[in-house]
């Protein structure tokens, strides 16, 4: 019973603090900029526990409790709890790294063109559709799509002479073990 209460209380005082309606509350409560990523740190069930932890400590929890409570470690809990007194936030922080170079319109282009002609390569693709991107990349934004990118295997027909040459081994070790 008291983990239920707490949930709600938690809810109530996000939109009492920041929004004023419930509505407001489900459209995204992450701070300034409400865009969330593609990433599990801003899905919405890990924002909610976030949520959670800054709502029991301010209902006077100490950090151990909510860390056994919510299932998390203690340092996680003074994280959260630190980063909403200082910036007020719930949101994961940008990371490091090169932003990728396609967009979501660049993706689905990459597919089109794939489900339309599925024996072109990642070469003919970034040629044919203008994207600034390496072939590589296209490779790689099938993959993630689970698109698999198969190379179309070239081989060369066995000439007479070949063919009698693989017969007679073949025939050869047919003689050893008449079993086979």
């Amino acid at each position: 019973m008291e983990v239920v209460w707490e949930v709600v209380w938690v809810v109530v005082w996000e939109v009492g603090r920041t929004h004023n309606t419930i509505e407001d509350l489900e459209e995204g409560w992450l701070g300034e900029d409400q865009s969330m990523t593609e990433t599990r740190a801003n899905a919405p069930d890990v924002i909610t526990l976030r949520g959670r932890i800054v709502g029991m400590w301010e209902c006077g929890k100490s950090s151990r409790n909510i860390a056994h409570m919510t299932g998390v470690s203690v340092r996680t809990v003074n994280i959260w709890i630190h980063r909403w007194q200082e910036e007020g936030s719930l949101k994961t922080k940008p990371r490091n790294g090169r932003p990728k170079v396609t967009t979501l319109d660049g993706v689905a282009r990459i597919l089109d063109a794939i489900h339309e002609r599925p024996k072109t390569n990642s070469v003919q693709v970034a040629a044919d559709l203008l994207l600034p991107c390496h072939p590589r990349t296209i490779r790689r934004r099938l993959k993630e799509n689970k698109i698999n990118c198969n190379v179309t295997v070239k081989k060369d027909k066995l000439s007479q002479e070949h063919r009698e040459v693989r017969l007679g081994f073949a025939l050869q070790y047919l003689a050893v073990d008449p079993g086979l």
